[in-house]
């Protein structure tokens, strides 16, 4: 399992994984660029890098058939492909929560400063 998934994240450092505004962000600019087309399927025998074939056999395109984009997103990086819009509502409630932070903080300083 990838180190950015929950299973990769120490029980001491979960708070922090679901806190994390860099996990929702991620998620959705992965989804979004890998949710529909086809991987063009590959050999270890090319001259070049293949990323579903590091191994030799290759599990994902079986005879040499392009992998579908979604089936990497779901099954590989364990991402769920419905992920962009409750993960664009954290990301606006996080948002939402720093600014009204920040003009809660910015009120205080200034009636202690200004009375």
């Amino acid at each position: 399992v990838p180190g950015h998934q929950r299973d990769g994240v120490q029980p001491y450092f979960l708070e922090l994984w679901y806190a994390s505004f860099f996990r929702y962000a991620f998620t959705i600019l992965v989804v979004n660029e890998f949710r529909d087309g086809k991987f063009d399927a590959c050999t270890i025998s090319d001259d070049h890098f293949c990323p579903l074939n590091a191994y030799g056999d290759n599990p994902y395109s079986p005879n040499g058939v392009a992998v579908d984009r979604k089936y990497v997103i779901t099954k590989i990086l364990q991402f769920r492909s419905d992920a962009i819009p409750f993960y664009f509502y954290v990301l606006f409630a996080y948002a939402l929560g720093i600014s009204c932070a920040g003009y809660y903080l910015i009120k205080y300083q200034a009636r202690r400063r200004y009375g």
